[in-house]
């Protein structure tokens, strides 16, 4: 690979890295000028309200943490009463997460406050630029 196909492979991994970013950096104050949570507690919280019932190690497979980094995570969550963790009668080992109504708003939140951080994206593009943006990005996250 040439050097100048290497810098602007690195550019483009710093391009968009910069706009990942922009666009957590603006679901982040969103959510945080309404509920005390992180976009990824938020998606936590969206997680269980998609699949109810799922184990505390169901979270740490989807986040690819460490069950100890998740509980804690999981247990502020369940303080602030976005969250239930519930102990079955059939396997005391484990926490079944139910989801609350606070919780549910927080969802609802962070849905709105992603669609607006991509309508701010989208809007520096044509239809035809997002179309081909979306298919180069795709094309790039396929191995």
């Amino acid at each position: 690979m040439s050097d100048k196909l290497v810098m602007q492979n690195l550019q483009l991994q710093t391009q968009l890295l910069q706009a990942a970013r922009q666009q957590r950096a603006l679901i982040n104050q969103q959510l945080t000028a309404t509920f005390d949570v992180t976009d990824q507690q938020a998606a936590v919280l969206e997680f269980v309200q998609d699949h109810p019932g799922r184990m505390q190690k169901d979270v740490a497979e989807m986040l690819h943490r460490r069950a100890a980094t998740v509980s804690s995570l999981l247990k502020r969550l369940e303080t602030g009463n976005y969250l239930i963790r519930k102990i079955p009668v059939d396997n005391t080992r484990q926490k079944v997460l139910l989801i609350t109504e606070q919780g549910r708003a927080v969802v609802a939140a962070f849905k709105q406050s992603r669609q607006v951080a991509a309508n701010k994206m989208g809007s520096q593009l044509t239809d035809d630029e997002q179309q081909l943006f979306l298919s180069l990005l795709q094309k790039l996250t396929n191995d």
